[in-house]
């Protein structure tokens, strides 16, 4: 169903069908053999979250040339991958939402993850790509650029790192895999109407959920003058997401505050 996700009812868990598929992202055949299982068993794709991502971490003159190619090919060719695999039904559909995990590292590089870094960098500049592609077959394409985030894999850094890390976020405590997922349902969710087939890119990485900052700003619209038709649709649907929140207007930008 192509209707707006926030307009369904809240669905019991019993109610709800999963599939568990084992693949390697960064195998095109794997990938291939993935989706087609997805559209047997569900009768389409319809919402495609590239999450899968690892870390090799190391300092550059130390670093061997095959954890740098072990990173690129999961987290940067592995979307890539399922992108265009998952594109040829959506296309077919005329319907699709894809949503790529960066990383606020992707933007800002951090000090021994020159890897991760140039991998989440990548998939802001192929999701641009990709929904210029798309758009004309109403499949939008959107990345989230998460802070540092409460995971295993954050749980792996050094108390020094963790220190460093805390004291760099306004809130002074790490984001929570749930507030990347709303931000990942948010953008996966936009209605399938013309005026909100809006961004190649959202730049979701300073939240007020303690990612980076204290607002939340999606960027890239295009400002015309007076007030932009698109800009007045996503700030209702932000209102409608966040009830509890200011949604400010200005210039080409929708702020949560």
């Amino acid at each position: 169903d192509h209707r707006d996700l926030h307009s369904f009812p809240t669905r019991r868990s019993s109610d709800l069908k999963a599939l568990a598929v084992r693949c390697n992202v960064a195998d095109s055949a794997q990938v291939q053999a993935l989706m087609d299982t997805a559209v047997k068993t569900f009768g389409g794709i319809h919402i495609l979250i590239n999450n899968a991502g690892i870390t090799r971490d190391q300092l550059m003159m130390m670093r061997k040339e095959e954890a740098f190619d072990e990173v690129i090919s999961a987290n940067l060719k592995g979307a890539f991958l399922c992108m265009k695999a998952a594109a040829r039904t959506m296309m077919k559909q005329r319907y699709g939402r894809i949503v790529s995990l960066s990383s606020v590292v992707g933007l800002r590089g951090n000090a021994g993850q020159t890897n991760y870094a140039a991998s989440k960098a990548g998939i802001i500049g192929l999701t641009k790509s990709i929904a210029k592609e798309l758009a004309s077959r109403g499949v939008t394409a959107n990345a989230v650029a998460p802070g540092f985030i409460d995971t295993d894999m954050t749980a792996a850094m050094s108390e020094a790192a963790k220190a460093a890390t805390l004291a760099s976020i306004p809130l002074g405590k790490l984001g929570k895999p749930e507030d990347v997922a709303a931000a990942a349902r948010f953008v996966g969710s936009l209605p399938n109407r013309p005026e909100m087939n809006l961004l190649p890119y959202h730049n979701l990485g300073e939240s007020k959920y303690g990612m980076i900052g204290e607002t939340c700003a999606l960027s890239g619209l295009e400002s015309r003058k007076g007030r932009n038709p698109k800009l007045l649709a996503l700030q209702e649907l932000c209102q409608r997401c966040a009830p509890d929140n200011r949604v400010s207007l200005g210039g080409d930008a929708i702020a949560l505050e």
